[in-house]
């Protein structure tokens, strides 16, 4: 199902061996997804997205079976724009 993150290797500083699973992953939306979580959650790393509004008014219509919201970090959260620049960045010379 997430064959990409199964092909992360997250470098690390010295003569030890890349890890193979990240601390936490950013996503926007689209990515939050109960399969999308649920397999992160398998793998133990946190996601960190913002809640879909069709997702939230779900889970409010079940009342307290419909579980807590799951946590999010605003402040992390900011960060992925440096990387969606980095993407775009790279996709505009790529055309030239």
């Amino acid at each position: 199902m997430l064959a990409p993150l199964d092909e992360i290797s997250v470098p690390r500083v010295g003569p030890v061996r890349s890890r193979v699973r990240p601390d936490s992953v950013l996503a926007d939306r689209a990515y939050f997804h109960p399969s999308t979580r649920l397999a992160l959650r398998e793998r133990e790393v946190r996601f960190l997205s913002p809640e879909r509004r069709d997702q939230i008014e779900g889970r409010k219509a079940k009342g307290s079976p419909g579980g807590r919201p799951p946590p999010f970090n605003t402040e992390a959260y900011k960060q992925r724009n440096v990387v969606e620049r980095c993407f775009n960045r790279i996709k505009q010379f790529s055309k030239a």
